[in-house]
């Protein structure tokens, strides 16, 4: 019976394991079925050209990254994992390869000590924002209070790494980071039905799903408000920098149309929780969420980060921020 039990995984894993070249075509294939923005944009960053000509200057940019960097597992259900991290990093390399070819496009003067980010929503909806002057996000770091310090306080917000686009560039580098983990979030939403198939039927795989959609989840209100505090804290120490962010009309558009986006990829992923219970209690097990927030199929669980997301949610909703919220609506 043993040496049944070790061909079984021995045959189990062979079936699930791929080649580097079959791993890179299940990406491309899952990008094709479920979520055809990101297979637009991710198209659009490879066969951008390295080099670019205008007003008699030659431009000249990097290769992108091959996506694949950020796949550690070939297996199919490894892949997978990765799908939203491969969207969320290439989202960064699309913001700023994009920069060039749009300035051109828009017969804007290439200013090299001026900066731009593009922020992508989908395919046919995009922002060139011009930046403004900035401060590092760290100078508000203190002001986060300790039931708002997530890992990404430690990531984004505290850290002391420079080259961050939330220090370099401020406001605009945490609404980069909000846009990347949009689109990271909607390719593991949008792909549900794909971790569905891959359950073969068995509801505790769901909790796959469960643990890449959960962390991402909360990105939606945790980036939102160190947007807002960001704005907050200028409003009060940094009063030119708040006033000339605030007058950038496209700055404003691109932070309304993120936040619209990501809420309805939330409402579609809570959909998708509610569909995966109904399935859950139909196969005889339970589906509950304990007062810590951890979601349990049977007796697997998993973090819904709920009490940091209601945390959030709360910090945006207060007085504190009602005048900040107004401004960027106008």
């Amino acid at each position: 019976m043993k040496y049944v039990l070790i061909l079984y995984i021995l045959l189990s894993f062979s079936a699930s394991a791929q080649s580097k070249d079959e791993a890179r075509k299940q990406v491309w294939n899952l990008l094709e079925t479920y979520h055809l923005d990101a297979h637009y944009f991710i198209q659009e960053l490879y066969n951008m050209p390295l080099k670019y000509k205008s007003e008699g200057m030659t431009l000249k940019t990097s290769k992108p990254e091959d996506f694949m960097v950020y796949v550690d597992d070939y297996s199919v259900v490894g892949v997978l994992s990765a799908f939203g991290v491969v969207v969320h990093e290439s989202s960064h390399g699309y913001s700023s390869k994009r920069v060039f070819p749009s300035l051109i496009e828009k017969n804007i003067p290439i200013d090299f000590d001026q900066r731009y980010t593009v922020y992508f929503i989908k395919k046919g909806e995009e922002y060139l924002v011009k930046h403004t002057p900035t401060f590092p996000s760290r100078k508000m770091a203190n002001e986060i209070r300790g039931d708002l310090r997530s890992f990404r306080w430690s990531t984004y917000i505290r850290t002391s790494q420079n080259l961050l686009s939330t220090q370099q560039h401020g406001v605009y580098g945490l609404m980069n980071e909000w846009t990347a983990y949009f689109n990271g979030m909607k390719a593991i939403v949008d792909g549900f039905p794909e971790y569905k198939r891959l359950t073969g039927g068995d509801p505790t795989k769901y909790k796959l799903f469960l643990e890449d959609a959960g962390s991402i989840k909360i990105s939606y209100p945790e980036f939102k408000y160190y947007i807002l505090h960001y704005l907050e804290y200028a409003s009060r120490k940094e009063k030119n920098m708040y006033k000339e962010i605030l007058e950038n009309d496209e700055f404003r558009r691109a932070y309304r149309a993120i936040d619209r986006a990501f809420s309805e990829i939330i409402h579609t992923y809570n959909q998708r929780v509610l569909e995966i219970g109904v399935e859950v209690k139909a196969s005889g097990l339970s589906f509950n969420l304990d007062e810590d927030g951890y979601l349990f199929i049977g007796n697997r669980g998993v973090s819904t980060y709920e009490k940091e997301n209601s945390a959030f949610i709360k910090a945006i909703n207060s007085t504190k921020y009602q005048k900040i919220r107004s401004d960027l609506a106008k």
